[in-house]
């Protein structure tokens, strides 16, 4: 006795199922007593119309669907290593440049209406969120099924096959094939590319070429015929204005030596002027030498106190503040104004390296008996360091720099403090 479940297998092949819940009962039907009641009972749970194919799969055939749409607008008759490096070189630029700004965008942007490449990534990186590959070895395993091999007989056929692939079935799940909406028209620039190369292939081409090449070369003819007439007139006219020529070279020639003579009498005046100027500054030097030697022995020991000592207690003396607050009458508040000696301290190192300066003069004196009076004087010319003024607003190393290059006292101190 055959059971009906031997005449359903027995019979016509049975439908493949339509969505989820028809897949779960059929596997149910051969899941035997301890499974198939459960797996009814969650079939029934299963709203009516979910696809057997989840939506990560959905999304990965619109995105292979539209890569393959820009391989073959774009890429039309090149071989599949070719295609898959040019596009995967375009996914990577975007995906790195434009793709940051089009991924909070729920609809394409307009810009990119006239711009079928931009489109087409806009389209499959929004179908899968991103994810499209960026490899070579990756874009050409998408792109395989449009390079199937055609025996077509013609001389160079289009690599791209336009068959669509066939649905295929493994085991109890159903896996929707990509079905290419293919757009006939390829790029104008290519095919007008493909169309000049056969017109230069046929035998008219070849004619038309074969007339393009006789004039081209009657046109050079023509034209090194009229350069060599040109360099005959050229030559014509320089043999007419030869006298002249030579004359002119004969004047340059005696010029050039006229201008020989006077560089070499700027030299030797040069030279003289040089050794003259050496031979006084050496006269001079042992001249001064001379008096350094005979001179009070103050005048020495004064220069090495202005220079050294001196200076070296004024850059250690710390600056006094005198701070005055008052509270103003109107506001309530603490009004303050400072006050130091960091101006005075600055205009005495200014004063004892002119005095060390002054000092120096007094070694070419010829009477010396005055010296120790006069080094008294400057001593007792150096300003005292105990007057309070408001503090440089620039800086008290400008301030010195300014009486250093010149600048007047009272100038200076109305211009820094």
């Amino acid at each position: 006795m055959t059971t009906t479940k031997g005449r359903r297998r027995l019979g016509s092949p049975k439908k493949e199922p339509r969505d989820l819940a028809e897949l779960l009962l059929a596997i149910a039907a051969d899941a035997g007593e301890r499974w198939g009641p459960r797996i009814r009972d969650f079939a029934a749970t299963v709203p009516p119309g979910v696809s057997v194919v989840g939506s990560a799969e959905r999304a990965r055939a619109r995105r292979n669907a539209a890569l393959r749409r820009l391989a073959i607008d774009l890429f039309l008759g090149l071989d599949l290593k070719a295609v898959a490096d040019e596009l995967a070189k375009d996914v990577r630029r975007y995906g790195s440049i434009a793709w940051c700004r089009d991924q909070h965008r729920s609809e394409m942007p307009a810009r990119y209406a006239g711009d079928p490449l931009r489109a087409g990534l806009f389209e499959a990186f929004k179908a899968t969120d991103g994810d499209v590959p960026t490899s070579p070895k990756q874009m050409a395993r998408v792109l395989k099924p449009l390079f199937l091999q055609q025996h077509s007989g013609h001389r160079s056929g289009i690599a791209m096959s336009r068959s669509p692939m066939s649905p295929r079935v493994e085991g109890k799940q159903q896996m929707i094939a990509t079905v290419l909406k293919l757009d006939p028209k390829a790029s104008a620039e290519r095919i007008a590319k493909h169309l000049l190369q056969a017109v230069a292939d046929s035998p008219e081409g070849k004619k038309a070429h074969a007339v393009l090449e006789a004039r081209t070369l009657a046109d050079r003819e023509r034209l090194a015929a009229e350069l060599a007439g040109l360099d005959k007139q050229e030559l014509a006219a320089i043999e007419a204005q030869g006298a002249g020529h030579a004359k002119a070279i004969k004047e340059l020639a005696a010029a050039r030596a006229k201008v020989k003579e006077l560089e070499n009498k700027v030299l030797a005046s040069a030279g003289a002027k040089i050794g003259s100027s050496f031979s006084f500054q050496s006269r001079r030097d042992a001249l001064q030498r001379q008096l350094k030697e005979t001179a009070h022995p103050a005048i020495a020991a004064f220069i090495h106190q202005m220079q050294h000592d001196e200076m070296e207690k004024l850059r250690k003396e710390q600056p006094r503040v005198n701070t005055t607050r008052t509270r103003s009458a109107i506001t309530g508040k603490f009004v303050g104004s400072e006050t130091n000696n960091l101006a005075a301290i600055v205009i005495r190192m200014h004063a004892c390296r002119r005095a060390a300066e002054d000092a120096e003069a007094l070694y070419f004196q010829p009477d010396q008996s005055t010296v120790p009076a006069q080094l008294g004087e400057l001593l007792r010319n150096l300003p005292g360091i105990d007057e309070m003024r408001p503090p440089p607003r620039y800086g008290s190393h400008l301030l010195l720099n300014d009486l250093r290059n010149g600048m007047d006292l009272k100038e200076a101190l109305s211009k820094h403090c």
